[in-house]
């Protein structure tokens, strides 16, 4: 969206004149045609092709070197909260890329969806990854925000309680006081039973996303009658909040729970959006499927044409989003039997694949398999001492555009 604040004062005016005619982003005015807009306006020639010369300047891709790409990579992925994982990720998911996790039912995929949503959550409390997490590590007073649609009613809010409570992954955040209502606080569920309301649900998340960035740019905005004055005084009581949350760790919470509390109110108060929501989408770091195929293997299965058509248009709709703004999608898949062709799993003894067929295969970036394996269940004792039968599972990297195919780790699942 045109700010003043990114394109400088001296072009508020211009600005304003074009938000009249509905061209609001640089994508608007770029198809836009000139003489329409200055027959329209009372613009200038000269101003206007300076301004637009200044758009197209700052739509150009930069050049970069192969080292700070390097350093980039490495920043653009979230831990999934498992280290045996990660290691074989090379540091963890992709952000701004479409994950996808696959397995026959009972190997653990929602368990695995459930634990990187909580490993989301919680990764912006600290500045470091590696659990278990250090008590001199650096705090961070926020929590990102997840989004979980849920196509087969397979989200348990019990199951979830548990690996918080009883993970020592989130141990020193319980010991913080960061209780488990305010983890799950920043969870939203959405049930969704078809691929409409799928898609349905996606454009209003990025809408939402949509009018996030607007707010985070400060969009000029034609006869709003906003005062900046008020805005610009809960920005300094946030970080003033924000200075006292980083000396310590006693009554953390407590602290940011109450500015968030402000922030709603101002914004009640100032007519613009409800606060707690724009905080949300503002955290907004993952969004959940699951699961993809429940809502289109039946679609692909009795109309191929119209089921390969709307599974291509829900790709391509999260695509975009993850890539505009720089989220994780994860989706969840089932499988299928494998018995005729040959599985692209390195085990020989799995005979399944992911389902919904070769192309969704190669829209994920990133597409991890689960399968059962041999090992007995055995009983894990966490930090505060209590037993907890868990159940071992391959997880295997079946295909990644940049990293290493093949490698795999076993990730045990808590037996419920």
């Amino acid at each position: 969206m045109f700010t003043t604040q990114y394109y400088g004062s001296h072009y508020a005016d211009i600005i304003q004149k074009l938000l009249t005619l509905g061209i609001k982003t640089e994508r608007d005015l770029l198809f836009a045609k000139d003489e329409f807009i200055l027959s329209k306006t009372d613009i200038s020639p000269e101003d206007y092709y300076e301004f637009k010369r200044e758009v197209i300047a700052t739509c150009k891709v930069p050049v970069k070197r192969g080292s700070s790409l390097i350093e980039e990579h490495q920043r653009s992925l979230t831990s999934t909260g498992c280290i045996g994982l990660d290691n074989i990720l090379e540091g963890g998911l992709p952000i701004g890329e479409i994950t996808d996790i696959s397995g026959a039912a009972g190997t653990g995929k929602t368990q695995l969806a459930h634990f990187i949503s909580l490993a989301t959550i919680t990764s912006s409390f600290f500045s470091t990854a590696d659990p278990p997490f250090s008590t001199s590590c650096t705090l961070t007073p926020t929590l990102s925000s997840v989004i979980y649609i849920d196509t087969t009613s397979s989200f348990h809010p019990t199951r979830i309680r548990d690996l918080y409570l009883h993970s020592d992954k989130f141990a020193d955040l319980r010991d913080i006081g960061v209780g488990v209502d305010v983890v799950l606080s920043r969870l939203k569920i959405h049930r969704c039973f078809d691929v409409y309301d799928v898609l349905e649900t996606v454009e209003s998340i990025r809408k939402e996303l949509e009018l996030r960035i607007g707010d985070e740019k400060q969009i000029v905005e034609v006869d709003d009658g906003t005062e900046d004055g008020v805005e610009d005084g809960v920005e300094d009581e946030k970080q003033v909040k924000n200075e006292k949350l980083a000396c310590g760790q006693e009554g953390l919470w407590d602290e940011r729970e109450e500015e968030t509390n402000v922030l709603a109110k101002n914004s009640k108060g100032n007519g613009k959006e409800h606060g707690e929501t724009k905080y949300f989408y503002g955290q907004l770091k993952l969004i959940v499927i699951d699961s993809v195929s429940a809502v289109l293997s039946g679609l692909l299965q009795t109309s191929h044409s119209q089921g390969y058509s709307l599974m291509m248009t829900l790709a391509q709709m999260l695509q975009h989003m993850a890539r505009m703004y720089n989220i994780l999608i994860l989706t969840v898949t089932s499988c299928v039997s494998s018995q005729t062709v040959k599985t692209l799993s390195a085990f020989p003894a799995v005979d399944t694949k992911p389902a919904l067929g070769t192309t969704w295969t190669h829209l994920p970036s990133l597409q991890l398999y689960l399968s059962r394996c041999a090992d007995e269940e055995r009983v894990y004792t966490n930090r505060d001492g209590e037993g907890i039968t868990v159940q071992p599972r391959v997880c295997e990297v079946l295909r990644a555009r940049t990293g290493v195919m093949g490698l795999w780790c076993l990730v045990y699942m808590v037996r419920w």
